[in-house]
């Protein structure tokens, strides 16, 4: 409603309103929603909690300028809050699947998984502390970390450590193949070392 200076017939000037139509305001909501996707596109992993926001206002304005009469603007605006916050919120899922997975993680070579087998056996010494691909592997396991102890207990420092994952013991992997000798070994205690 816009407001105006009309005259009397006396000829003084009045104020009066008229009803003329009311200018159309831009929606708040759809405002935010535009800073909101900017904001979500912008701020990795915390965009997963930005994007929702510039996803719902988006929505609630886009639904207030169609019910508005044209008295509300920003239809353009809400729609591109629209998208970014969507793009956003695939981007960062994308990112944070990515980086649980890890880089090539599905890529895996057959040395890779075998190693990681051999990782998860040498965790604890619930299968011994000599482990191998062959019992001449094992023997030589056994002997390397038997050295491997008497050296620790003669060259190291003890700590007050109450619980040892392995149980103090170096357990060890030996892997032979014609030609070849590979160990690889769990280390107790390996942060205390420096």
């Amino acid at each position: 409603m816009s407001k105006g200076f009309e005259f009397s017939p006396g000829g003084a000037p009045e104020f009066r309103p008229s009803t003329g139509p009311t200018p159309a305001g831009t929606s708040g909501l759809a405002i935010a929603s535009v800073i909101f996707g900017v904001l979500s596109l912008l701020v990795c992993f915390v965009g997963l909690l930005i994007a929702p926001v510039a996803i719902l206002t988006g929505h609630i304005a886009r639904s207030k300028v169609k019910r508005s009469g044209g008295r509300l603007t920003g239809g353009g605006l809400a729609a591109t809050g629209l998208v970014l916050g969507y793009l956003s919120l695939v981007l960062n899922v994308g990112l944070i699947g990515y980086t649980l997975r890890g880089p090539g993680s599905g890529k895996r070579s057959p040395a890779d998984a075998a190693l990681l087998e051999v990782e998860r056996k040498i965790m604890s010494d619930k299968n011994g502390f000599a482990l191998g691909n062959s019992d001449q592997a094992r023997d030589v396991a056994r002997s390397f970390a038997t050295v491997m102890e008497s050296l620790d207990k003669e060259a190291f420092t003890k700590t007050r450590a109450k619980l040892k994952l392995s149980g103090g013991h170096y357990v060890t992997w030996c892997e032979l193949r014609p030609g070849r000798c590979a160990f690889v070994v769990h280390v107790p205690e390996y942060r205390r070392f420096s």
